[in-house]
């Protein structure tokens, strides 16, 4: 694998489960893109997935996209947190779904234990990081917030 295709498959790897919060559709079409690259192709094949990524970012995603990521992520801490703190969580998930919370509450307990526990592709997450950073800003603010692009 060439540089320029570690570069492609790491740019993926950090931004899935934001991909996957604002269109699922992307999230598989992408991962299939990036899963056949080859060396010979790859320049071309980054053109066309930086299109598609901009793309997906115009969708707004729903509370129930964010549920699901928020979900996905917390199956990456189900065999390392106790029960109690599964239950923590699954409880802040639903609550966010319902309205109760802010984005915030699940992607900074998720943060927590994912540092804590040193799950590296959660800690690299883009989603994370940017979803653990709208504490008490309004649902419609923190959209906005998830739909900038990154460097």
């Amino acid at each position: 694998m060439n540089e320029r295709t570690r570069d492609l498959v790491r740019f993926h790897t950090r931004h899935k489960l934001l991909l996957l919060a604002h269109s699922p559709q992307t999230y598989s079409e992408l991962g299939r893109l990036v899963a056949s690259v080859r060396p010979t192709v790859v320049e071309r094949v980054a053109v066309d997935y930086a299109f598609a990524f901009a793309l997906a970012l115009t969708f707004i995603p729903t509370r129930g996209r964010h549920a699901n990521v928020l979900r996905h992520m917390a199956g990456y801490l189900r065999d390392v947190i106790t029960s109690q703190a599964r239950r923590e969580l699954t409880t802040a998930i639903g609550d966010y779904q319902s309205g109760l919370v802010p984005l915030a509450v699940p992607a900074q307990l998720i943060a927590r234990h994912a540092e804590l526990n040193e799950i590296q592709y959660l800690c690299e997450q883009v989603y994370l990081d940017l979803a653990k950073r709208v504490v008490g800003k309004s649902d419609t603010q923190t959209q906005l917030e998830l739909t900038a692009p990154t460097a």
